[in-house]
């Protein structure tokens, strides 16, 4: 055998090697990642404009005072809201612990059943369990709510890049925020499935489920 041949084979065996250990050990990850943000940011923008965002920013602090605010201020804004007749609305808190007045627990809730279409988020318990991994809204709120997970994955550099359609156990699973509203408007995408998928019965994430990438 020629040494050519013999020393083209050594450095293919020498490339896979290499490319082995940076998938194994994820040496290329800072510039997927790198690339990744550069490619998003240079799309054309695609904001659709029958999605309005009501954000909390420092002018609401301001105005309506340190936070967290009463239950009956998400009511008021709810009622508002109301008067726009959106498809459905988010409101992206996590409502576990019942207002010190209990009087604005009920007033958030009859804000949520005149409405009829808001989604709220559920927290994924540190140590779910098959029979409950959420920590749901308090009543009367879970009532009227249609639930989604909030189970948002931060990468290493601290960027949300991917999102879990579904997360939960297998027997307990809640949909992405954004499936939730689609599905409360009458818009589910055809290429997602209205059910969770399938998943180990012991597993409480949305690790290795079909994602959204942002």
């Amino acid at each position: 055998m020629s040494e050519a041949p013999r020393g083209s084979r050594w450095l293919t065996l020498g490339l896979m090697a290499v490319t082995a250990a940076a998938c194994l050990w994820q040496w290329t990850l800072p510039l997927d990642r790198a690339l990744h943000d550069l490619a998003q940011r240079s799309r054309p923008a695609r904001d659709s404009d029958e999605v309005v965002v009501v954000a909390i920013d420092d002018a609401s602090v301001d105005a309506v005072g340190r936070w967290p605010w009463r239950h009956g201020v998400h009511a008021q804004a709810l009622r508002q809201l109301a008067q726009a007749r959106p498809r459905a609305v988010l409101l992206d808190l996590l409502l576990t612990e019942a207002d010190p007045d209990l009087a604005q627990d009920a007033q958030l809730a009859d804000a949520m059943q005149a409405l009829g279409k808001v989604v709220l988020p559920a927290g994924l318990l540190p140590r779910a369990t098959r029979a409950e991994p959420w920590l749901k809204p308090v009543q009367p709120l879970l009532a009227h709510a249609v639930l989604a997970h909030s189970d948002a994955a931060p990468d290493a550099d601290g960027r949300v890049r991917h999102a879990a359609l579904w997360a939960g156990t297998e027997a307990n699973q809640l949909p992405h925020p954004a499936l939730a509203l689609l599905g409360l408007g009458g818009i589910w995408p055809d290429t997602v499935p209205r059910q969770a998928p399938r998943t180990s019965a012991d597993e409480a994430s949305g690790d290795g489920m079909d994602s959204l990438s942002g």
